[in-house]
Order: C-alpha cells, then structure tokens, then sequence
C-alpha cells in the first residue's frame, strides 16, 4: 500500500509519505511527524508490482488530538 497525507484543504497530494510491503496479516502506524492544533488528510492506495495504483481511498480530517 501507499499513503499520502497533507494538511486538510491543501489542493493535491504530491509524494507519497509511507510505503505498506506486502504480506504482513495486520499493520499500524502512529504519524509522529505531525504539527500541533494541524488537521490533516489520508489517502492509501494498493500498488502491484508494475507498480500500477488502485483507485485512492481518502480518509475524513484527522485530529487534532488532544495531549493528556
């Protein structure tokens, strides 16, 4: 899989920011590089060895979280 973020409202997605290898059963990320009191998008897409994309599923504005 491939991942893009960008802050919520920015046109475009440019490079993606993480690569998912294959054949893992389950994945988790925590996004560590992430500004404070910022909202930001997702996309992922499945890339194949040609590397052809599968159509790019975006995910709703995320955060900000708030600190304990």
């Amino acid at each position: 899989y491939v991942v893009w973020r960008r802050r919520a409202g920015e046109p475009g997605w440019g490079d993606p920011y993480l690569s998912v290898p294959a054949g893992s059963p389950s994945y988790s990320h925590i996004d560590r590089n992430v500004l404070p009191g910022e909202v930001y998008e997702y996309a992922v897409a499945a890339q194949d060895c040609t590397p052809t994309l599968s159509a790019t599923a975006v995910a709703g504005p995320v955060g900000p979280i708030p600190q304990p």
